[in-house]
């Protein structure tokens, strides 16, 4: 009996050896893999730590008082105004000219008119981030980006009254303001930031589209409106609100070996199992593999981001990032599943909003055409290079815009899932 015993003894301790010196070598491994993988990264420019992204003090943030204070003297949500609402294929209802229908919008908008002249003035600061400190993600001000979301309703509603209003030049000023709103925080390293800035632009689009469906601008005024929308930044502010996301994730990761409850809080995937026994496991052994991992996956995509801005083609994005990581990466890498945010939902939004940003500019673009030769163009390369610096680009496809002269209009499409150009709802309803 005491033999048998000593033998299981022997087996477990030989099993045991054997588990550590493998751990110990994956560990050995990863380590080696992932240091080489940073020094190959380093030398090709790639900044992976905070204080290469942000090297000098955090700006502070002139913006948020005043949209905070404004919110707070609004003293309601922000009023609910349907822009661009599509009603059938290829048309869309323009709430402006039906606003008539409830003066108690009008009423509301007056009465807020002293607190949205102080929206107007704040946005037109545009600071480049919201002023906190990325060393510290708890500092993050999430609750500021609901400030702006109802700043920038707003401002919406009050453009929408001015042009129902037949007040055109009020109608510019706020649009503007909302277009201002979308440029503010371009330097802001988070992604979900980045992705409400480009929210804020497909509101500003649709506003757009409201605003050219009434006759009576002047080229002067359409021409500052394509000033503001060519001046939009969207492609390099997303990158780098990725590459923050990346800098920041891996701050995660060493907390996570060395213990940290709220870093390794984040191995969720596996309940109970992970506190018990997977956790240690992965700080013992598999953590620097998950952060290679990790730092693969976020490289991808930014990779797939420059390839399609550069090349202005959406084909890039599905040949680059197309591949999915499957379930069982979730088990094998859970830190790398819990940090990375739904990036690929991410660029298609923002694919899709730089195809209408070329939509309309091309629709400010064939207005200024009609308005100075008295008849739309034939063709979009009409408007180079007096009117617009280039030919717009469908980002689905890197191809030009749709366009089409219809009588005495036209028709804009694109190939890029969800952005169009809708023609308006007549008012009879057909």
């Amino acid at each position: 009996m005491k033999r048998i015993v000593l033998r299981s003894v022997l087996v477990l301790a030989r099993l045991f050896m054997f588990v550590a010196g493998t751990l110990t070598l994956m560990r050995g491994f990863s380590a080696s893999r992932l240091e080489k993988w940073k020094d190959e990264m380093g030398a090709k420019g790639e900044k992976l730590r905070v204080s290469e992204l942000v090297p000098g003090p955090v700006a502070s943030n002139a913006l948020l008082p005043r949209l905070i204070q404004a919110r707070n003297e609004l003293g309601r949500s922000a009023p609910s105004t349907p822009l661009m609402r599509i009603v059938s294929q290829g048309v869309a209802h323009a709430a402006g000219k039906r606003t008539n229908a409830s003066p108690s919008m009008h009423r509301l908008v007056d009465d807020k008119a002293a607190t949205l002249t102080e929206i107007r003035d704040a946005v037109k600061l545009r600071p480049r981030d919201l002023g906190w400190d990325y060393t510290n993600w708890n500092a993050y001000p999430g609750s500021a980006l609901v400030d702006i979301r109802d700043s920038a309703h707003w401002l919406a509603a009050a453009m929408v009254i001015e042009l129902d209003r037949s007040r055109r030049a009020a109608a510019l000023t706020n649009l503007l303001a909302l277009l201002d709103l979308a440029h503010c925080h371009e330097r802001e390293g988070t992604l979900v930031s980045q992705m409400v800035r480009v929210a804020l632009a497909g509101m500003a689009f649709s506003a757009s589209w409201e605003a050219l469906q009434f006759a009576g601008w002047t080229d002067a005024e359409l021409t500052e409106l394509q000033h503001s929308w060519e001046q939009l930044a969207l492609a390099g502010p997303l990158e780098f609100g990725l590459q923050m996301e990346r800098a920041v994730a891996l701050t995660y990761f060493e907390m996570g070996r060395h213990g940290d409850t709220n870093a390794i809080g984040m191995i969720a995937s596996m309940g109970s199992f992970a506190e018990g026994f997977y956790a240690p496991l992965w700080q013992m052994a598999l953590s620097k593999g998950d952060e290679l991992h990790y730092l693969r996956t976020i490289q991808t995509f930014l990779e797939a981001l420059r390839a399609t801005r550069e090349k202005r083609s959406g084909l890039e994005l599905q040949r680059r990032a197309g591949q999915s990581d499957g379930w069982l990466a979730a088990y094998r890498y859970p830190m790398s599943n819990a940090l990375r945010p739904n990036i690929g939902k991410a660029l298609k939004r923002w694919l899709r909003m730089e195809t209408e940003r070329q939509l309309v500019l091309a629709a400010i673009g064939v207005e200024r055409f009609r308005l100075r030769d008295g008849h739309y163009p034939e063709k979009l390369s009409q408007l180079v290079p007096e009117i617009l610096p280039a030919l717009p680009v469908d980002f689905g496809d890197g191809q030009p815009i749709r366009y089409q002269r219809e009588g005495d209009g036209f028709r804009l499409w694109s190939v890029t899932e969800g952005a169009q150009w809708p023609r308006a709802e007549s008012l009879d309803g057909k």
